[in-house]
Parts: structure tokens; C-alpha cells; sequence
């Protein structure tokens, strides 16, 4: 499996009864599918081709994400109501 960000996994939500992301700013998904590749979990790791998976962007992001679409403002709070910047 080809390592990334954990926004773009994919597990049963099960899964995370028996094993947890460590409380940590940095590589805590990388811990995550360590432990699960140790107990032969399946996980997929998916390119996104629909826009399923919306990863907001901050100022104090590790992810060096290059976005192919820019929501604006309107936008998330018609699609996402309740959003604020």
C-alpha cells in the first residue's frame, strides 16, 4: 500500500473499537495503518475521482495538498450548512 494522508483511507468504522489514533500533531494516521497492516486489517487507500473527500485546508497544515477545486464561501455553506471559517 502506498502511504499518504489519512484523509484518503478507507476501514469499517469497527475497526477503530479495538485500534486508535494516538493523540499527536503529526504521523498519528501513519501509527494507525502500521497497527492495522500488524493485524492483517484491511484498509484501501483510494484516488478520489468524484469529490467524495473534501480536505480543508488551514494554516497550519503538514500536507502539502494542491487543491483541484476551491469552494467558495457560498458554496460551503449551501453544501455544508453550519460551516464557518
Amino acid at each position: 500500500m502506498e502511504y499518504g494522508y489519512g484523509f484518503k483511507y478507507f476501514y469499517k468504522k469497527k475497526i477503530t473499537k479495538h485500534i486508535k489514533y494516538q493523540n499527536k500533531d503529526f504521523g498519528e494516521d501513519f501509527s494507525f495503518i502500521e497497527c492495522c497492516k500488524l493485524y492483517k486489517i484491511p484498509i484501501k487507500s483510494i484516488t478520489d475521482e468524484n469529490g467524495l473527500c473534501i480536505h480543508l485546508m488551514h494554516y497550519t497544515n503538514t500536507s502539502i495538498v494542491f487543491p483541484k477545486h476551491i469552494l467558495s464561501e457560498n458554496v460551503m455553506k449551501n453544501k455544508f450548512p453550519g460551516f464557518t471559517i
